[in-house]
């Protein structure tokens, strides 16, 4: 019988991940993904234009290209990372995947987690009340023109998506920040905010 863990062991294991069935099977879904859409616009298109018009098709169609447009906005961050993972496996160093990955997750300097804490996706912190890109004089600022104000957040916190964290602010122990909100103050323990800018909705009991 195998156990869990070997069960565990081979899905994880890199020479699994990289063999020649492994792949031919992913490059069969992958073209797949790409070609199946193709053979349902086939059959689809024609009752669309029938059922819209052609103008409003037409419209449709420029809605898709713009949509589509969008996929640049990555700046190549995806193909990035699927080559820097893909190193990692061929070297054996599977270990080093999650750390990488995480990287996706931007938190700035000043900005202290306390154990046991969620950050959602997409949060943002800010470490300076007053950016800018040059000085008095006109020059590019350097780390000698700003000073970096510091956020902590405590034990326990969790912080929603999209929510906007500003600098110089403690968010206390088993808060919740609700998605999209933006903090601009403390917020008090044990609180449920929410809103822009933020705002105590209700308070949840300590854990035990």
């Amino acid at each position: 019988m195998v156990s869990v863990k070997e069960n565990i062991k081979a899905d994880t294991d890199p020479r699994h991940l990289t063999s020649g069935s492994v792949l031919a099977r992913n490059t069969l879904i992958n073209l797949l993904g790409r070609t199946a859409p193709m053979a349902v616009a086939i059959f689809a298109i024609p009752i669309l234009i029938r059922e819209l018009g052609t103008e409003r098709f037409g419209v449709l169609t420029l809605v898709w290209v713009v949509i589509g447009y969008f996929s640049l906005f990555d700046l190549g961050l995806g193909r990035a990372l699927t080559k820097l993972v893909a190193e990692k496996l061929a070297s054996e160093q599977e270990e080093r995947i999650v750390p990488l990955i995480w990287t996706g997750m931007f938190i700035c300097e000043g900005v202290t987690l306390e154990d046991d804490c969620f950050i959602g996706h997409n949060v943002t912190f800010i470490n300076d009340k007053y950016p800018r890109a040059v000085n008095e004089n006109g020059k590019l600022q350097t780390e000698e023109d700003w000073a970096c104000i510091p956020t902590l957040v405590k034990r326990g916190a969790s912080i929603g998506s999209s929510a906007t964290i500003l600098c110089g602010v403690v968010i206390g122990e088993n808060a919740i920040v609700g998605a999209g909100t933006v903090v601009t103050k403390d917020v008090p323990a044990n609180a449920i905010v929410a809103g822009n800018p933020a705002r105590v909705i209700k308070h949840v009991a300590s854990p035990k």
